[in-house]
């Protein structure tokens, strides 16, 4: 999430209002088809998320072009990110080996500390945990990420628990990438059947 320069427009843009609670999990735009299989199992991960940390809010970011592009969130109103506000991107692009990044006072962070989201412009963020969600073949694909305005701390349990909800998480956003490949083929190869004239 530190200051922007980028030349190009989002795909689609969403609500920029600063975070505030809500007790819906809010699907936003992603860049594959909703599937309402894959979409009521990812919104309930991502509530699960937020109350194994024991924040109000989490989200699944999606990193697409030059954006952060949030997938599903609790607790607040989502918006897309220019990736050089994404405190998402930040963090695992200093670190990209690390499985989990956790920050108890982003505001005492140097990384952090004049981002938007955490300095008041955009939200007031303190607590930040994310883990880098990865496709089969190792590339990075997003976050899924916890937070709040007020410091925190993840004991070990929590840590291991998100771990392992970022699995399932990540293997469920390239199921749906897969399904939005054999949907696109699957149209193309209609389209050439129509094309194809009757002998």
């Amino acid at each position: 999430m530190a200051g922007v320069s980028t030349t190009t427009a989002p795909p689609t843009t969403t609500s920029t209002t600063a975070p505030t609670t809500t007790p819906a999990t809010t699907p936003t735009r992603s860049p594959a088809p909703s599937r309402p299989d894959d979409e009521a199992r990812l919104a309930g991960l991502v509530r699960l998320a937020a109350l194994v940390a024991c924040v109000p809010t989490a989200v699944v970011n999606l990193f697409v072009g030059e954006w952060q592009c949030p997938a599903f969130a609790a607790g607040f109103t989502p918006s897309d990110t220019a990736l050089a506000e994404s405190m998402c991107w930040t963090a695992t692009g200093e670190d990209a080996g690390r499985t989990l990044h956790h920050v108890p006072d982003a505001s005492l962070d140097p990384r952090f500390a004049r981002n938007p989201w955490v300095d008041g412009r955009r939200a007031s963020v303190r607590f930040y945990a994310s883990v880098p969600l990865r496709s089969g073949n190792g590339r990075l694909v997003g976050t899924l990420c916890v937070f709040d305005e007020t410091p925190g701390h993840l004991a070990p349990q929590q840590r291991a628990a998100l771990l392992d909800l970022a699995l399932s998480i990540g293997a469920l956003v390239e199921h749906r990438e897969y399904a939005a490949q054999w949907e696109r083929l699957g149209e193309e190869a209609d389209a050439e059947r129509v094309l194809v004239p009757r002998g």
